[in-house]
């Protein structure tokens, strides 16, 4: 982009500088033309006042007469040619060059019989001469001869020369007038100004905020300036005002999650009470009554009594386990065979299986390379989704299948039961919340809490012919790194 001062060159002094030049040329070529005219003038003046003595020397036939007159002619500077012809053309006298041309017969007649113009430009030996033809002629006869005066036209050109030659300097120094004129002059008008407005700009640029533009100046540029400090002033409030907002944030967030915290730590003693107080209540309820019948219940009351205390205290030791078992945070990565994981996980709950006479069948898609996770924690995820299949699919199948994925593993467990409830996909992995009758909520959130740790995604839904889980295990784990990120699942109870 052009800068203002050589805009200033290219739309107002280049057009200004051309507008002078053709108006000094056409101012030129009028004084020209009227130089030349008066000098044309002057020939003809000369021509007409040798014709009285022509003419005596002429009616006289004074040969030595004619030719001393066209001396005196020729005496004038510039005169390429003086002739003296008589009435039939013939010529009498000569001085100079460039006449007796067979190109004049034919219009010296012509002039003597008053049908042409008593002048032409000629050209002789590559000079352009003027040819002024007057006639010579007396009272009584008429035409008697005629005189030719040629003057050379380079003696006007010559003359004009200069005057060009001054004319083209004039309009140049005008042009550079012009040029100085028009700069200093926007510089004192508008160019302080801008520069005091650039430099302010250029302040605000490198951080001094605080700082405000010189409203002094020209009307425009001081509009800009006021523009630009009420942009400033606002853009400062505005800035107070998001910093004042952060930090608003920044305590809701904590609120929010320190209340987050709380409830969490709420449901989860909520969940903890309800799943404890139950055992512990029919455990109570047991023991009072084998105290009030010590001496009048029969032995197979007694072993009835034990044997369900017995199942409520594995109950609370379950829960007990579940709980320790999601408190613990800790891992040990290493390569580890997606196989192994799977016969563990299937050995830990074999007897679940064949309680619920459940089949199960395992199938691999693919190559299975060694995948890099904690291999008691991840056989205890899949031990508590096959545990979670076994118990709502009482003697229905249960698929097991092994997918390698380019950095991933997908691990997918599938049962015919009869699927997760409608509305409970995205709950089913909160801690406590449980679709069976005998589940305490527990298995499907550790579920979720392990694959965290490997940095995977669990998600939970229904197929054709009962519920799903996948899970997305990356094959490397980042180095130092634990798995905090929240993924949105749909699942099951």
């Amino acid at each position: 982009m052009l800068r203002t001062p050589w805009r200033l060159v290219a739309y107002i002094l280049i057009p200004l500088g051309i507008l002078i030049s053709l108006f000094g040329w056409r101012i030129l070529t009028e004084i020209e033309n009227e130089v030349e005219a008066k000098m044309v003038r002057e020939v003809e003046i000369i021509g007409r006042a040798l014709q009285a003595p022509i003419r005596r020397a002429i009616l006289e036939d004074r040969e030595t007469a004619i030719q001393e007159a066209l001396d005196s002619v020729f005496t004038i500077g510039s005169v390429y040619g003086a002739f003296v012809y008589d009435r039939k053309g013939k010529l009498l006298a000569r001085v100079g060059r460039g006449g007796d041309d067979p190109r004049y017969r034919g219009y010296i007649v012509n002039v003597l019989e008053g049908n042409r113009d008593t002048g032409e430009y000629v050209r002789f030996d590559d000079i352009r001469v003027y040819s002024a033809f007057i006639p010579v002629k007396d009272a009584l006869t008429g035409p008697v001869g005629l005189i030719q005066i040629n003057r050379d036209r380079s003696e006007i050109r010559s003359s004009m020369g200069s005057v060009r030659l001054k004319g083209v300097f004039i309009s140049l120094g005008m042009i550079l007038l012009s040029a100085m004129v028009v700069i200093i002059g926007h510089y004192v008008a508008q160019g302080k100004a801008i520069s005091r407005l650039l430099r302010a700009i250029d302040r605000i640029e490198k951080g001094d905020r605080k700082h405000r533009a010189d409203v002094s100046g020209p009307k425009e540029i001081a509009t800009l300036g006021r523009a630009l400090n009420r942009m400033m002033v606002s853009l400062n409030s505005a800035e107070v005002e998001i910093r004042e907002r952060k930090a608003v944030e920044g305590i809701l967030r904590e609120q929010a999650s320190r209340n987050a915290r709380l409830m969490s730590l709420g449901k989860l003693a909520g969940g903890m009470a309800h799943e404890l107080g139950a055992p512990l209540s029919v455990i109570l309820g047991l023991v009072r009554r084998l105290k009030r019948t010590e001496e009048t219940a029969t032995v197979e009351d007694k072993r009835r009594w034990v044997s369900r205390l017995e199942s409520e205290v594995r109950r609370t030791e379950a829960v007990v386990g579940q709980l320790l078992d999601f408190g613990n945070r800790r891992r040990s990565v290493e390569l580890c065979d997606p196989r192994m994981i799977v016969e563990k996980a299937l050995e830990a709950v074999t007897e679940d299986l064949e309680a619920q006479a459940c089949r199960v069948e395992v199938t691999v898609k693919g190559t299975l390379e060694a995948v890099e996770a904690d291999p008691f924690r991840l056989s205890l995820a899949l031990r508590n989704l096959l545990s979670n299949a076994a118990r709502h699919a009482p003697g229905g199948q249960i698929e097991i299948s092994l997918k390698p994925l380019p950095s991933e593993l997908l691990i997918l467990v599938r049962d015919t039961g009869e699927g997760l409830p409608e509305g409970m996909e995205n709950r089913i992995f909160e801690p406590f919340v449980s679709t069976g009758k005998n589940g305490h909520g527990l298995g499907l959130a550790l579920v979720q809490q392990i694959v965290h740790e490997h940095r995977g995604i669990v998600r939970g839904g229904n197929w054709e012919e009962g519920a799903e889980f996948r899970m997305i295990l990356p094959k490397r784990q980042p180095e130092g790194e634990n798995n905090d990120k929240n993924e949105s699942a749909s699942g099951r109870r």
